[in-house]
């Protein structure tokens, strides 16, 4: 039997509610700080599988793609410094709140099909004071229960229920599930070690995954040559105008920077 990508189905069973799936991605010219923004859609591919589509028609290998690795647990120093200020600016009260944390689970799925997405994550759970030592200590302790596997199996159970239970469940959960939003890490490009080409100009690779009113906050970290770039996309349905992004952009730089001197 074909191979399906049970993940897909749920960017499919959003689109009927307007609920796009479009990744943005583009190259960054931080000499002039302009963006030549691009898209694909996440049902047709995931983060790693979308870059090396990109890529390799400019000659990067980008084979094998990375699998996971459970054991890694990443630093956390990016994303509690832009819960706190989010938390600060936009959040009433001290509720904790939720963050997904996508994983790359490349390797351990069984799935062949590149394109197909092989992401799961896990669900942080934090508060306006957050520190980056408790963002690792609870994610350590996630990874060690395996709950990404957990997440995973939910996310994969299309494969049971079809496309129409999927839509089902959608259309019965959708309006009871909110997080802040996805703090995702799109990896190191281009891979060591392969036949990869010089590097010619400034310009950096960056990507935004989709965002929802559901997941309003979509944040995310890529490394190009060695060079980090962080992007952030906030949903109409929270924040309205480009001016308050670009605030907490900058606050969010501004803290990073303070804190690695």
């Amino acid at each position: 039997m074909a191979e399906k990508d049970y993940i897909a189905m749920w960017y499919h069973a959003r689109k009927p509610y307007g609920i796009k799936d479009t990744i943005y991605w583009g190259w960054y010219d931080p000499d002039n700080r302009s963006i030549d923004w691009k898209t694909w859609q996440n049902a047709d591919a995931d983060g790693m599988a979308g870059f090396a589509n990109i890529l390799r028609p400019m000659g990067y290998p980008c084979s094998p793609l990375p699998v996971c690795n459970e054991t890694k647990v990443p630093g956390s120093l990016v994303y509690s410094s832009l819960s706190n200020i989010i938390a600060e600016r936009m959040v009433k009260g001290d509720k904790p709140f939720y963050w997904f944390y996508p994983m790359n689970v490349r390797g351990a799925t069984g799935i062949k099909t590149e394109s197909f997405n092989q992401v799961s994550g896990v669900y942080m759970l934090t508060d306006p004071v957050s520190t980056p030592e408790s963002w690792q200590s609870q994610m350590r302790q996630r990874f060690k229960a395996k709950q990404h596997w957990a997440n995973w199996k939910l996310a994969n159970i299309g494969k049971y229920v079809g496309y129409a239970g999927v839509k089902l469940i959608y259309r019965l959960t959708s309006g009871k599930q909110f997080y802040m939003g996805n703090c995702s890490n799109m990896g190191s490009w281009p891979f060591p070690g392969q036949d990869n080409p010089p590097k010619q100009n400034n310009l950096r690779l960056i990507a935004v995954a989709p965002g929802t009113a559901n997941y309003p906050i979509s944040a995310t970290m890529t490394e190009w040559y060695g060079q980090l770039t962080l992007t952030l996309k906030m949903h109409p349905h929270i924040c309205p105008d480009q001016q308050t992004v670009r605030d907490i952009s900058d606050a969010w730089r501004d803290a990073l920077l303070t804190k690695i001197q």
